[in-house]
């Protein structure tokens, strides 16, 4: 029987699970909230009965039908009190049930890891109310561990601060990105396809506590659809705005996003933003393509003229972006599970491209390393056959030693290579950041703790760019005044930025000189005849991209 006990309603879930963020199998699906009040639920656990991974999946079945089989010999609840109260919660990769690839991971993660967990806290913000779910048969000391790990004192519970970020690197320069670009248009002119969402990935070394970054991360950048997963060495950070696949008894709904504009922090330029998105036929194209596509994958499993259209080109706004998003809706037979509704759109639509199977062969040419978690999906399926998932952008991916994080855009045959090169990092900026801010404090502490002279400590930095005037650009001035509070300006004898737009520039001749390949824009330390290259990451607006040169 399930049994359900009323705890003291926190609006601010990011307390609660704190007490639990450390034990192996901890999930929380996360609203957003406070920050954000487009999410309604709050849901975690930990202490999973059972862990699903590609090394005990039956050969004779998709990892798909793996997951449904498994929450079939769950115990079945009839009454629905909540979206999930036990079930299972995990993660798809974007490669999961795809065919075998050759293409090295960025990041040494399973394809797929589903926990079955018979104990849950839900916060519902809508009704202000937390309530812990477990199932009677489970042993009952680990549901009271978990219990009064959840309710204990915050004055016992301690986050452990310790993270640092080691290096950020793109794996995708700005000369690989433009190569590909043309690829893809040509196949676009050659119509073999229409739009192909191409990526590019970045790579960061680290050490310490992930779930210290999470709740910097989310704090800059709340999202209804985030998401904290901790199994063992394998660790999600996600901060999605999008919904993949969602099930409700006996309808299914997908909510795709194509169409963004950048946040501003001056409110006459956001409302600028807005409206363009909102009269961007090119955006209102894109979305359509993508909602054509999703139709017919639901289809696939959808009762015979069910699939409906409830909302198209619907602008929402989140913390550093504005997108238009589009619902599409289903009816279901009874028979049709939530996990075969969620194969038959796999992989979602809005970051493969259209038509999906030849833009899905393009991707796999083009792009040199497998999406992991990127594009993949994480998410909830109840004991009842209720399912909700995210489509993973804005998300990072852990192992033991290495996070990454990805930037993708759909490309049609109108798309300028700038414009869609810099919209691609504007959607991880925030979390390049975030993660930055950690990559100062190592910064300074080594320079407090080694010699002026010792450049081989020095580690990137990551600075904002906003619009500015004149030349020399403003911002390096900025730039250069950061370097100066540090410390770091000891260390330097010369300073070239370079525009990778423009490759006879002096910077550029000389960074091809010292084997600088890094995007989108760079600095280079100099120290005689023995240089030290390490780089700064400058989003600059379009309108300011005049180089410097280098005398």
């Amino acid at each position: 029987m399930l049994r359900k006990i009323s705890l003291k309603y926190e609006p601010n879930p990011a307390l609660i699970f704190a007490r639990i963020a450390h034990i192996p199998g901890a999930v929380w699906l996360d609203s957003g909230r406070p920050k954000s009040d487009m999410g309604r639920y709050d849901i975690m656990s930990a202490s999973p009965r059972e862990l699903l991974t590609p090394d005990n999946k039956p050969e004779s079945v998709s990892p798909f039908e793996y997951v449904e089989f498994t929450r079939a010999k769950l115990p079945q609840i009839s009454e629905q009190t909540s979206p999930f109260t036990v079930g299972l919660i995990g993660y798809f990769s974007y490669e999961t049930g795809l065919p075998a690839t050759t293409k090295p991971k960025i990041i040494q993660t399973p394809e797929f890891i589903w926990g079955c967990y018979l104990q849950s806290l839900v916060i519902d913000h809508e009704q202000q109310t937390s309530t812990f779910y477990y199932w009677q048969d489970e042993d009952v000391s680990g549901d009271d561990d978990l219990l009064d790990l959840l309710t204990q004192d915050d004055a016992e519970n301690g986050v452990d601060p310790h993270f640092q970020v080691r290096e950020i690197l793109s794996l995708t320069g700005r000369e690989a990105y433009g190569k590909n670009f043309s690829k893809i248009l040509d196949n676009i002119r050659s119509g073999n396809t229409y739009q192909v969402n191409y990526t590019q990935a970045h790579l960061a070394k680290y050490e310490g506590n992930t779930f210290t970054a999470y709740l910097a991360l989310r704090d800059r950048l709340p999202s209804p659809y985030s998401g904290y997963l901790n199994f063992g060495e394998t660790k999600i950070l996600s901060f999605s705005p999008e919904q993949f696949v969602q099930k409700i008894g006996h309808k299914a709904y997908t909510r795709p996003i194509k169409g963004t504009r950048p946040r501003h922090s001056d409110s006459t330029i956001d409302a600028l933003n807005r409206k363009e998105l909102e009269d961007s036929e090119k955006d209102k194209a894109e979305n359509l393509m993508i909602v054509d596509l999703l139709r017919n994958d639901l289809s696939k499993k959808a009762l015979p003229r069910s699939v409906q259209v409830e909302k198209l080109f619907e602008l929402q706004s989140f913390a550093n972006v504005h997108h238009l998003v589009s619902t599409i809706a289903c009816r279901l037979d009874s028979h049709t599970s939530a996990m075969a509704v969620l194969e038959g759109a796999w992989p979602g639509g809005s970051i493969t491209g259209a038509p999906k199977k030849r833009s899905m062969t393009i991707i796999d040419k083009l792009e040199p390393h497998q999406r992991g978690i990127y594009c993949g999906s994480i998410g909830y399926l109840s004991t009842q056959g209720d399912m909700d998932t995210n489509l993973c952008i804005r998300t990072i991916s852990c192992d033991a030693r290495a996070m990454a994080c990805w930037a993708g855009g759909g490309i049609v045959a109108d798309s300028d290579v700038d414009l869609e090169y810099f919209e691609a990092l504007g959607k991880i900026e925030t979390l390049l950041e975030g993660l930055a801010q950690f990559q100062h404090s190592v910064l300074t502490q080594r320079l407090i703790q080694n010699s002026p002279g010792n450049k081989r400590e020095m580690k990137t930095i990551m600075v904002k760019k906003i619009l500015a005037d004149g030349s020399p650009c403003k911002k390096c001035g900025e730039v250069l005044a950061k370097l100066e509070s540090s410390g770091l300006i000891d260390l330097i004898d010369e300073v070239i930025v370079a525009d990778e737009r423009d490759p006879s520039s002096a910077g550029m001749q000389l960074a091809k000189e010292l084997n600088v390949e890094r995007a989108p824009f760079f600095v280079v330390y100099r120290d005689g005849d023995e240089p030290e290259v390490h780089t700064i990451y400058i989003k600059f607006a379009k309108e300011v991209l005049e180089p410097m040169r280098a005398s």
